[in-house]
């Protein structure tokens, strides 16, 4: 009898503590700061999880919005500098008409910029702009002194990594671009979960509206979604919109032929097929 008093002691334990660690994690996100921020979707399904639309969620920044802690050497600009390719069988160096200039470190310790290294984690501070969406204003090395949040500014870590090229303009001359794509993940894995057969646009357009592929106005489809940010600095995906619109009354409004599209199609460009830009070096 004492072993089944003590199994039944045991039980209610983990379940007051999943309980408790569900309303705690509830909580914590109805009073997290929220970042309502432009994405894209991909992949829209898992069959061993359900459906739900994957999202690509970051933001990719420029160099003038690295903070104090941050800084790249020679040994960066080198790599940035230079290319090369192989012009009627023989190599050719390519030279920077801009060329980057190294950075200083401007405090102990800081973090040094890594092309084509592992991602590193780094303290992403937003501001919400006049259209209502969140933007990266500049990012920290994390624990650094000016990693601090001024008023006005959401603080998230996220990861960074670093790509660069040179290109050709008009003049025949090269130059350098470079960006800084942070992500809120290693792999960036956002998952908005939705109602069976709705997460795919492609398939509710032909399939069950029965219209051409080709005619699907996905150019004139904007995505956005709000993010809560953790204690933990973790982001979770709180509502998905389309064209302002959220996730499910937009699929209702497309099925029955009544959802505003853009007027004007939305830009994709930059790199990874996300609608970011790569800069050019100043």
């Amino acid at each position: 009898m004492k072993r089944v008093y003590l199994l039944f002691a045991v039980v209610a334990v983990q379940l007051l503590w999943l309980g408790w660690n569900y309303v705690e994690r509830t909580l914590e996100l109805e009073h997290a700061p929220v970042l309502r921020i432009e994405c894209q979707q991909r992949d829209p399904r898992d069959l061993f999880r359900g459906e739900y639309v994957a999202l690509n969620a970051g933001q990719s920044v420029s160099l003038a919005q690295a903070g104090k802690s941050i800084c790249w050497d020679a040994g960066f600009c080198d790599a940035v500098n230079k290319d090369w390719d192989w012009v009627d069988d023989k190599r050719v160096e390519r030279m920077a008409t801009n060329p980057l200039q190294p950075r200083a470190p401007q405090m102990e310790d800081s973090l040094n910029l890594v092309k084509h290294g592992e991602p590193r984690r780094v303290a992403a501070f937003w501001r919400v702009g006049e259209d209502g969406l969140s933007r990266v204003v500049r990012f920290e090395k994390p624990g650094a002194p000016s990693d601090g949040a001024e008023e006005g500014e959401t603080r998230c870590l996220m990861w960074m990594e670093v790509f660069s090229h040179l290109s050709q303009n008009e003049a025949g001359e090269w130059e350098a671009y470079v960006s800084i794509e942070l992500e809120f993940g290693r792999r960036n894995r956002l998952r908005y979960y939705v109602e069976e057969n709705t997460g795919d646009m492609y398939n509710i357009w032909v399939r069950q509206m029965k219209r051409e592929w080709d005619d699907f106005p996905a150019d004139r489809l904007r995505y956005t979604v709000d993010l809560a940010i953790r204690e933990s600095d973790t982001a979770v995906p709180r509502m998905l919109y389309l064209n302002g619109v959220p996730y499910a009354e937009a699929v209702k409004q497309i099925r029955e032929g009544t959802f505003a599209w853009l007027s004007e199609p939305v830009e994709v460009t930059g790199t990874r097929g996300r609608n970011r830009g790569i800069f050019r070096i100043k």
